[in-house]
């Protein structure tokens, strides 16, 4: 959990108030797509205000065991193209936001995937 931050929007979510700190959020592939040709991953942040800059953003490398930082990400959509190390080998994605107090209002956090099955 951020140092400054909490959960917010709808339970369930993948939301965070996020001031000051960082938070990874997993996310899993479902079963069906495991064995799928990825080609892209869309990250989609948003806001429900406050932010005019977004938080850094990355994704963990499972194969090199560390983060890659995405260069300049946006509110909105943000292509990612896709690599091996980016998927483990139980379908997750990891994805990290850190702010330093920098923050706004609410984040929400989603994740696309592009390929063929």
């Amino acid at each position: 959990m951020p140092v400054e931050g909490g959960f917010c929007g709808p339970t369930g979510s993948a939301s965070i108030y996020l001031n000051r700190g960082e938070i990874v959020f997993d996310f899993s592939m479902p079963d069906g797509f495991r064995d799928a040709n990825l080609s892209n991953l869309r990250v989609s942040l948003r806001s429900d205000g406050g932010w005019a800059v977004p938080p850094a953003t990355a994704i963990y490398d499972w194969d090199a065991e560390n983060w890659l930082t995405l260069e300049s990400p946006q509110l909105g959509i943000n292509d990612i193209d896709f690599a091996d190390g980016l998927l483990n080998e139980d379908g997750k994605v990891r994805l990290r936001l850190s702010a330093q107090g920098n923050g706004g209002g609410c984040l929400y956090l989603g994740l696309g995937i592009s390929g063929v099955k």
